[in-house]
């Protein structure tokens, strides 16, 4: 087993002066992180093609190799309608326009981020 496992480091260590190798633990490496970040799984194919030289002159030797990274998923935020129908990330209680008619009695104006859910649906 030890001999078979030689072999196709050597032939990685050999192939292309050892840049097939370098590309495929840098590729090891990407993927490595972008699981660790996306807790989800991906994976690295090494495809082997072997193939004759013409009349027994010798084999040519490719060595390709994919990486599969795990898919982003991209998180959802919160967001509030302006009255102009935009989008803002700011709530009706922290605009700086006006809607017309105030979330809130006069005598809680003085405190703009506390409202009950009454006052808010009002």
């Amino acid at each position: 087993m030890g001999a078979h496992m030689n072999g196709l480091i050597g032939l990685l260590q050999e192939h292309r002066a050892g840049a097939t190798q370098d590309l495929i633990s840098e590729s090891l490496r990407d993927l490595v992180a972008s699981v660790s970040d996306e807790n989800r799984a991906g994976s690295l194919t090494i495809t082997i093609s072997v193939k004759p030289i013409g009349k027994g002159d010798g084999l040519e030797v490719g060595i390709a190799h994919s990486a599969k990274m795990p898919k982003t998923v991209p998180g959802s935020a919160v967001f509030f309608a302006t009255p102009s129908n935009d989008l803002s990330r700011r709530t009706r209680a922290k605009h700086p326009w006006s809607f017309g008619r105030s979330l809130r009695p006069a005598s809680r104006a003085a405190s703009p981020d506390r409202f009950t859910a009454e006052e808010h649906t009002r």
